[in-house]
Formats: structure tokens, C-alpha cells, sequence
């Protein structure tokens, strides 16, 4: 009851979060699936945490909803490693929002919930998130040994991802030193990890750090090169966020190389483009900020300072104070450059004042932090002591855990044998429908079984009836028949119908024809006419094609090739065929004298072409004009029906 009550209950909270957007629809709709599934608990939570993972930056305030409603079911089961990974997805969720304090408490959360050994996944990103603390806090020291922790960590657990992002952690920590060979040498190592892994958007992802490096080495054509590269990949992944950032580092690269500007300025209003639709604000003031030093490049003040200014104000909006002062900093340079110099030292004085002021407010951030720290350790030391009075409170409370055990003994050992019970009811019913589809395959089979005889018996009638007649009727004609025109006609009429009879007979007696014997037939049946030539290209002459499939092309083949020979005074006939593992299309061009009218034609056999083509659900299409030839071509699978 209880657990019926908690699936409403979110499916209800995700109800009221979708809205009518396409995305959260679709979300709505799998989530939905997973909860009212006859899965476990634990799976059901474990696939919510897939989702969420995969599509948190889809919608940020959307998936903060769903992490709790994770959390909330893991509580209830009693699930801590889903308690983890609902803390996991708002780390992720914190992060993306630039909130480092917050992305800190929910890595420290989630770990609660982890053991250390064995290693996983989880603990792996949990060291991620720490990592990235450090980093963004400049403690470079603590950053790199909790990456290396991490990494190690990811080995173990083999997690592919995860080793190749922790290797592109290491290769951001030594941009951040200038050590740019040593970073390219853990990207190249992330990069060849997530290709063995086929993880497309770390591959994406690495593409782009590569990219910024050679252009801070002013290696511009390997940046452009590295940067176009992870631009195709997120636009096959549709990841607009990611395709928002190589336009803002191509812009830049473009920028720093002072060369074609107007394709910079392209770039840079593309990413803008993307970052205001998704209201991405915690990048969007480095791109306007390039996007003025651009126009300041090319002369254009107005440009340079609006975009500037619009950096400044984004930056002073969100709270981020290095994108604060480096505005500040690039107005100055513009208005210097322009020659407005008490412009350019009123904000060169506004960015030293800022700058100062945001040093010193790091400086105070690491005296509360170890504050913090001290304070904490004195608290553990209190708990500590606590812990051992609670010891003695535990040794009574560990013979009333003992009865409780023996009663969910008794509880489990019941859920058993209920549980074998339905396992041996389930095997009967599964045996019951192998069976039944086993019985129905005999039926299909005996179909086809006597399909086949009907073939054999009407190819033995033809053969040895009217097969029969027209050779006797070919031998009096040799034995007796004068030597002249209309009996020679005859003659050779009885000898096509022979040949037209044997190659039916063939046809009907196979249920299934290689495509190369078909072929065989095909040339063989053309060779005695000079104006038709065969063109094959066939990737595999081994495929195989149904009777009825193998009569109706050589019948869409032979009337298009008889039309061309009896009423367009063609000189040439061309017949085309080319086929790969699952279509074949065939072209019959010749070079009469054409036609401007379709309904003109269709007494030539063209509705015959048309409705055989389409029984075989193929297409066909013919063009013509005077003088000019006709064309007939012919698209069709050739799978086996």
C-alpha cells in the first residue's frame, strides 16, 4: 500500500513539473514506465538516475525536482546508494549553475551514503566534484591529489567515463600552469579512452580542450582544426550547450589570430545566439567580451563598447566577479585604444579596485574555511565521546535486534517459498506459449512445403505437355517446311516461346533464385540482340531472390526493352542494374525518338510495368521528351518475401 501510495505520489510531482513542453513529455512518459513497472525498487531508482544523468542540462529547475522525488523512494526502501545518486544528480545540477558551495555539500552528502570499498562509479564522481572544488578555489595542490585519487578510483571500478574525465581534469589543472604539453598528453589520453569507450561526448568535450590549448601555444590551424572537429560531434549530438561553446573558442581563436574578423564575429553571435535562447548566463558574458574586443579590432567603437558593457552588466548580474573585473579591464583597453583616455582610466581604476576587493574576499573565504575546519574536528571529538556512551546503549539493544531477526527469518523463508511458487507457475506458462509457437511454425512450414509441390507439379505439366507439343511442332517445321519468309517467321516465333517457356519453367521450379543465376538468364537472354547492352554493378551476386520477385523484374525488364525495340526506333538500349544488401534499382535507357505525352505511351504496356513494380513495393518512374530518348527507372527492395 505504502509503495503504491509513493508511485502516485511522483508520478503526480511529474505531472505537475512537465508541462507541455516536447522534452518533459517524453521524460514524463519513460519515468511513468519506470515507476509503474513490476521492476524492483532499486531498479526503478537506478534507471531515474540514468535519465536524470543523461538529460539534467535539458532543464535544470525540472531535474532538481526529480532528484528529489529519487531520494524520496530511496528513502522509503531504504536504498542508500539511490540516496547517493539523487545527491550526485543536484552536485551535477549545483555545478552547471556555477553554485560551488552547494555542488560541495551534495558531493559531501552523497558520500555518506557510498562505501569506500568496493570501488564505484558513484565514489568516482563524488571525488570528481571535490576535485573541482579545489580547483575552482585555486588549491591546486588538493585539486590534483583528489583528481589522481579519483582516477585510480574510476580503474578500479572500470569506468571507462569516468578514466577519461579525470585525465581531462589533470589536462585542465596544467593549462592552468601553462604546461601545455603535459595537458595535451592527459587529453590525448582521455581522448583515446572515451574512443575505445565510444563516449561521444567526452570525445566532443576533449576535442574542445585541445583546441583551446594549441591556441594558447598559437598553433591556430591545429585550434580551428580540433575546434571544427568537436562542433560536428555536438551537432550530431544535438547538444546545443556544447555547440555554444566551440563557437564562443572559435570566435576567440579567430580573434587572437587578428585574422578574418567577420568569421569570428559569426561565431561569437551564433554562441550568443544559443546561450540567450537556453538562458545560459554563467558563460555568455566571456562571449560578449569577445565579441568587443572583435569590433574594437575592426575599428567599430560603438560596437566594441555596447558588447563590452553588456559583459560587465551580465556579470554583475550573476555574481561572477573574474568576468566582472576582465569586462572592466577590456573597456579600459577600448577606450584607450580610441583615444578617450579619461574614459579608459576611469575603468582601469574601477577594474584595480575590484580586482583588490575580490582578492581579498578569497583571502577571507580560506580563513572561514579553515575556521570551519577547526571547528568541525572539535565537534568530532565530542561525538567521539558520545559514541562510546552509546555503545553501552547498544549492547541491550542488540538482543531485541536478535528476536527481530529471527522473525524476518521466518518472513524471508515464507517470501521464498511464495516466491518458488510463482517461478514454477511462470516456467509452465512459458513452456505453454513455446509450444504453441513451435506449432505454429510446423503450420507455416507445411504451407511452404505444399507451395513448393504446387510449383513442381506445374512446371512438370508445362514441361511435359506444352513443352512437349512445341518441340514436336519445331521438329515438323525443320523436317518439312519450305524455305521461305513467313515460314521462317514461324519458326522463329516457336523457338522464342520454347526458350520463354524453359526460362518459366526454371523460374516456377525454384522457390528462391540467386541473384547471379538470375543475372546469367538476364545476359543470356539479351545476348542475340546487338542493341542491348547489360551494365551490372551488384555488391554481392550471392543474394538471394524469391520466385515471384525474380519473374516480375525480368517481366518489368522485358516489356520496357520490347517497347524500345518496337516503337521508339531506338539505336542503342542500355539496361542498368545495381543492387547492394537490401535494394536494387534499374535503369533502361534508349535513345529513340521519345515523347512528350505519358498518357501517349500507356498503351505500351506501362500500367503492367507500374502494378508489378508495386506488387514487388517498388517505385517507378519514367521520363521522356522528343528526340531526346526515354528513361524508365526502377527502385525496389530485394529482401526475400
Amino acid at each position: 500500500m505504502i509503495r503504491h501510495f509513493v508511485v502516485q505520489f511522483l508520478l503526480w510531482i511529474f505531472s505537475l513539473l512537465t508541462g507541455n513542453s516536447l522534452f518533459a513529455q517524453e521524460f514524463k512518459k519513460h519515468a511513468g514506465e519506470i515507476l509503474q513497472s513490476d521492476w524492483p525498487p532499486q531498479s526503478k531508482i537506478d534507471s531515474l538516475y540514468q535519465l536524470s544523468y543523461q538529460y539534467y542540462r535539458q532543464d535544470h529547475t525540472f531535474f532538481q525536482q526529480v532528484s528529489d522525488s529519487i531520494m524520496l523512494l530511496s528513502e522509503k526502501v531504504n536504498y542508500n546508494v539511490g540516496k547517493a545518486k539523487g545527491h550526485i544528480i543536484l552536485s551535477l545540477l549545483s555545478e552547471g549553475q556555477g553554485d560551488l558551495e552547494a555542488m560541495k555539500q551534495h558531493a559531501q552528502k552523497a558520500a555518506q551514503y557510498i562505501p569506500v570499498k568496493p570501488a564505484s562509479n558513484e565514489l568516482a564522481m563524488v571525488l570528481f566534484f571535490e576535485g573541482n572544488y579545489y580547483r575552482r578555489k585555486k588549491r591546486d595542490k588538493e585539486a590534483m591529489e583528489t583528481y589522481f585519487k579519483g582516477l585510480r578510483v574510476a580503474e578500479e571500478a572500470g569506468s571507462r567515463r569516468m578514466e577519461a574525465t579525470f585525465n581531462t581534469s589533470l589536462g585542465i589543472m596544467h593549462v592552468g600552469r601553462e604546461e601545455y604539453d603535459k595537458a595535451l598528453e592527459y587529453y590525448n589520453k582521455a581522448l583515446a579512452i572515451a574512443q575505445a569507450a565510444n563516449d561521444k561526448n567526452r570525445i566532443q568535450r576533449t576535442y574542445t580542450n585541445k583546441g583551446i590549448v594549441y591556441m594558447r601555444q598559437r598553433k591556430y590551424n591545429e585550434a580551428i582544426q580540433s575546434h571544427q572537429q568537436a562542433l560536428i560531434m555536438a551537432k550530431e549530438l544535438n547538444d546545443e550547450r556544447d555547440e555554444a561553446f566551440v563557437y564562443n573558442d572559435l570566435g576567440a581563436t579567430y580573434l587572437q589570430m587578428n585574422q578574418n574578423l567577420p568569421q569570428a564575429i559569426d561565431y561569437l553571435k551564433k554562441s550568443i545566439e544559443i546561450r540567450e535562447r537556453l538562458n545560459e548566463k554563467v558563460e555568455i558574458a566571456y562571449t560578449y567580451n569577445y565579441l568587443g574586443e572583435v569590433y574594437g579590432k575592426m575599428n567599430n567603437k560603438k560596437e566594441a563598447v555596447y558588447w563590452i558593457e553588456k559583459a560587465l552588466n551580465i556579470s554583475i548580474a550573476i555574481g561572477n566577479n573574474k568576468q566582472h573585473y576582465e569586462a572592466l579591464e577590456s573597456l579600459s583597453n577600448q577606450y584607450s585604444y580610441f583615444g578617450q583616455y579619461d574614459s579608459a582610466y576611469r575603468y582601469l581604476r574601477e577594474y584595480t579596485i575590484f580586482r583588490d576587493s575580490v582578492r581579498k574576499t578569497q583571502q577571507a573565504d580560506v580563513i572561514a574555511e579553515l575556521t570551519v575546519q577547526y571547528e568541525t574536528e572539535k565537534k568530532e571529538q565530542e561525538i567521539a565521546l558520545l559514541t562510546q556512551q552509546n555503545k553501552i546503549q547498544q549492547l541491550g539493544i542488540n538482543q531485541r535486534n536478535l528476536y527481530l531477526f529471527i522473525a524476518a527469518l521466518l518472513v524471508a523463508g515464507t517470501l521464498v517459498i511464495l516466491w518458488q511458487f510463482y517461478r514454477t507457475r511462470k516456467a509452465k506458462e512459458e513452456k505453454l506459449k513455446q509450444e504453441a509457437a513451435m506449432q505454429t511454425e510446423l503450420l507455416q512450414l507445411e504451407a511452404r512445403n505444399t507451395l513448393q509441390n504446387d510449383r513442381l507439379r506445374i512446371s512438370k505439366d508445362l514441361h511435359d505437355n506444352i513443352g512437349a507439343n512445341l518441340t514436336f511442332i519445331q521438329t515438323s517445321i525443320d523436317e518439312s517446311a519450305p524455305e521461305n519468309a513467313e515460314w521462317q517467321d514461324v519458326k522463329n516465333l516457336v523457338n522464342d516461346t520454347i526458350t520463354e517457356l524453359r526460362r518459366t519453367v526454371w523460374l516456377i521450379n525454384k522457390p528462391s533464385v540467386r541473384l547471379d543465376e538470375w543475372l546469367v538468364k538476364l545476359r543470356e537472354y539479351y545476348r542475340k540482340i546487338k542493341k542491348v547492352e547489360v551494365d551490372i554493378d551488384i555488391a554481392d551476386e550471392t543474394l538471394v531472390l524469391s520466385s515471384k520477385q525474380a519473374t516480375l523484374i525480368f517481366r518489368i525488364i522485358q516489356e520496357a526493352v520490347n517497347n524500345s525495340l518496337k516503337h521508339s526506333g531506338a539505336g542503342n538500349i542500355r539496361i542498368s542494374i545495381k543492387a547492394d544488401n537490401a535494394n536494387m534499382k534499374i535503369n533502361i535507357l534508349d535513345d529513340g525518338r521519345g515523347f512528350d505525352n505519358i498518357a501517349a505511351y500507356q498503351g505500351f504496356g506501362l500500367d503492367n510495368m507500374r502494378q508489378n513494380t508495386e506488387e514487388l513495393k517498388g517505385v517507378f518512374s519514367i521520363k521522356s521528351s522528343l528526340d531526346h530518348g526515354t528513361g524508365i527507372t526502377i527502385q525496389l527492395p530485394i529482401n526475400t518475401q
